[in-house]
């Protein structure tokens, strides 16, 4: 059997307290006698695992896209997401997985988002604010901002600028490579 201790205890049932609090005290107390015997939550808290990482899958040929890949990783440095090429083969077996068409059968060919824990995949717009949100602080509080644009009219002009992209900022054959500590961040 695993211990967590004193001060993750005391954590966990001021969140009991506050979860049960209707029920009174021992509501508080039969809730967290059942998490507490819980071999599974002890392993669970006493492990504290990193938690799962979206996935950002993103036009390999673009500069624009890569330049948000450049943008992403010093800015998520606890590793909350994970990169990929729309048009690897790691990026096609996600798209296939979620019931996606790739871009040359007519899917999206600028930027998706996976979001950890299984979510639906977000697309256009949705993706780039999500990817926002996620980051926190002045770039979460942007991308819930967004969020408050009609999603057609944003999903318009996310259009628009991906339909420009190679204009405005070129096209490449191979994808960037990431500095080595970045590596693993990627499909």
């Amino acid at each position: 059997m695993t211990f967590i201790s004193k001060g993750k205890r005391i954590l966990l049932l001021q969140r009991c307290g506050q979860a049960a609090d209707i029920g009174g005290r021992i509501n508080r107390i039969l809730v967290a006698a059942v998490l507490l015997s819980s071999s599974t939550f002890f392993r669970a808290v006493a492990a504290s695992p990193t938690p799962p990482s979206a996935v950002v899958l993103f036009d390999g040929h673009c500069n624009l896209c890569q330049g948000l890949t450049q943008f992403l990783l010093p800015r998520d440095p606890a590793g909350h997401f994970r990169l990929g090429s729309l048009q690897s083969a790691a990026g096609l077996a996600l798209l296939a997985q979620h019931g996606i068409r790739p871009v040359e059968a007519g899917g999206p060919d600028s930027l998706v988002l996976l979001p950890a824990g299984g979510g639906p995949p977000l697309l256009h717009s949705a993706a780039a604010l999500g990817i926002l949100r996620r980051l926190g602080g002045g770039w979460g509080l942007l991308g819930h901002v967004g969020g408050v644009v009609p999603r057609a009219w944003a999903d318009a002009v996310y259009r628009w600028i991906a339909r420009h992209r190679y204009a405005w900022f070129g096209r490449t054959e191979a994808c960037w490579l990431p500095q080595p500590e970045w590596a693993n961040r990627f499909l």
